[in-house]
């Protein structure tokens, strides 16, 4: 039976290009449930214009306020999808925002903070230290850090070559570690010597280098020891 309703405010009409896309979304396997179900909608709306929005529901299996809803939004948009969502207002002004990436693109010195490195949870506690904002999650600015790809917690270690004989002083170092295992069956051991890692007295003598986008902190393990005892190792190359 047929059920004669007020005219419509929003008449679906689809011409057979979008009739086509449409049978061709709800045949494919990728497309989502609900979107399948809008797009039901669509084309028994198009296909049955006659029908109320409760006819349409009882067909497709959803409500009549979702058959009204997709009608009004198609003709609007003529698109599925949804409208984007005001969500939560924002807490912050951009200058904070700014503020929390020049002080991870710094180092920690630079603030006479005794760290080697930024965290999320150092950044947040001196933006509130400044006076900048009464309080900030942690999880607020790693979410902006990793919006410009900036990571201060990671460090890249680099070391220039500042000896000129280094090659011919290394050489007879690493042909002793390839034979090695040659060696040993021949009854004579390879042994590397070498300072174990302690908390030591030391003086860098290049200063780090700063995060950036996609850039780690740089540091260079060069430094000047300032008297420690430390533990002398060593192991078997083999």
């Amino acid at each position: 039976s047929t059920m004669i309703g007020r005219q419509k405010t929003y008449r679906v009409q689809l011409t057979e290009e979008e009739k086509k896309l449409l049978q061709q979304q709800v045949l494919a396997r990728k497309t989502g449930q609900s979107k399948a179900r809008r797009v039901k909608i669509l084309l028994k709306v198009d296909e049955s214009p006659e029908w109320t929005d409760a006819q349409i529901a009882r067909e497709i299996g959803c409500s009549p306020a979702l058959v009204r809803k997709w009608r009004k939004r198609w003709c609007q948009t003529r698109s599925l999808e949804e409208a984007p969502r005001p969500g939560r207002p924002c807490l912050f002004q951009a200058i904070v925002k700014a503020q929390v990436t020049a002080i991870a693109c710094s180092k920690p010195t630079d603030f006479d903070i005794p760290l080697a490195r930024w965290s999320c949870s150092d950044i947040a506690a001196h933006l509130v230290t400044l006076g900048i904002v009464v309080s900030i999650a942690t999880s607020t600015v790693w979410r902006w850090l990793k919006s410009e790809r900036i990571k201060p917690w990671r460090f890249h270690a680099w070391m220039h070559r500042i000896d000129d004989n280094f090659v011919a002083k290394a050489t007879p170092v690493l042909r002793l570690y390839a034979q090695a295992k040659f060696l040993l069956s021949a009854g004579f051991w390879v042994v590397c010597v070498d300072e174990k890692t302690s908390i030591q007295a030391r003086f860098g003598l290049h200063p780090n280098k700063a995060a950036g986008a996609e850039q780690p902190v740089h540091f260079a393990a060069r430094y000047i020891r300032e008297g420690a005892t430390h533990l002398e190792s060593g192991f078997k190359c083999c």
